[in-house]
């Protein structure tokens, strides 16, 4: 049975036994790589495979993973609580990749992590992980948005690193819903003074996405001639409200940010 840890949300179920929790860490951190494992950890990679297939690792083997990876010696033993210490910095400058929008820190929700990457010209923070755009985001779909999927953005979720609520001008964030939900939504955000023609000074989110089904109206036009001829015309038009579906409102507040892009994209090549 699933078990909720203390962010209400389902523990990835790969943690279920030490073993699985090995093979998480093999998977994420080495793509399955189990020989880069091993000459990490100063242990041979059949002894790894041992583990990941099932038998029980010793403490030393403990010891070495939760040294060598940075990695939660409590959560390693017993499945409790997060694989990294908020604090923790590894020296392979890595940083997690998730395919899901994140509701805060990386490090608070690392059971949504697939994976972790290097890649050197961009320095790596507690505060930030690489999103994969999935075919499910709107954004993939919209041709104009130069999106695709697979794409990998960086994203920053500690606010006090968000550009200020006047500097948002077309930026990319993910959004926490108005009503009280837990659906997040990426969304680009952008700042309006106040004026006189449009009001009070507010933050607008384009959350807009193209309706999977378009309902259409038929309008059945007949004109009557002189000579007593009757024609009918039947035409199709979409209905205004059915053109989109918005989600959201329009208007957003700034702390309903929860994080944002920082316009740094990797495309991983095919």
């Amino acid at each position: 049975m699933n078990k909720s840890n203390r962010f209400g949300r389902v523990v990835n179920p790969e943690w279920a036994t030490v073993s699985n929790r090995i093979g998480w860490l093999l998977e994420t951190r080495f793509h399955g790589n189990r020989s880069a494992m091993a000459k990490r950890i100063g242990f041979s990679h059949t002894i790894i495979a041992r583990v990941v297939g099932g038998a029980n690792p010793g403490p030393r083997l403990r010891d070495a993973i939760a040294t060598h990876l940075h990695v939660d010696p409590d959560w390693l033993r017993t499945g409790k609580g997060q694989p990294f210490a908020v604090s923790a910095t590894d020296p392979s400058s890595a940083m997690p990749v998730s395919g899901v929008l994140l509701p805060g820190p990386p490090q608070h929700h690392q059971d949504q992590i697939i994976h972790w990457i290097t890649v050197p010209e961009v320095v790596s923070s507690p505060s930030r992980y690489w999103l994969t755009l999935r075919a499910v985001q709107p954004i993939v779909r919209q041709p104009s948005s130069g999106f695709r999927t697979g794409d990998h953005l960086l994203m920053e979720t500690d606010p006090a690193k968000f550009p200020s609520e006047t500097d948002l001008f077309d930026h990319l964030c993910v959004l926490r819903s108005l009503t009280g939900g837990v659906e997040l939504r990426l969304a680009m955000v952008r700042y309006y003074p106040a004026s006189i023609d449009d009001g009070d000074a507010r933050l607008e989110a384009d959350v807009t996405e193209p309706a999977e089904t378009e309902k259409h109206v038929v309008e059945h036009v007949y004109r009557h001639y002189p000579d007593g001829e009757v024609r009918h015309q039947a035409r199709r038009s979409p209905l205004a409200e059915n053109r989109s579906l918005v989600t959201m409102p329009p208007v957003v507040r700034y702390t309903d940010i929860v994080s944002v892009w920082l316009k740094v994209l990797r495309r991983p090549s095919a």
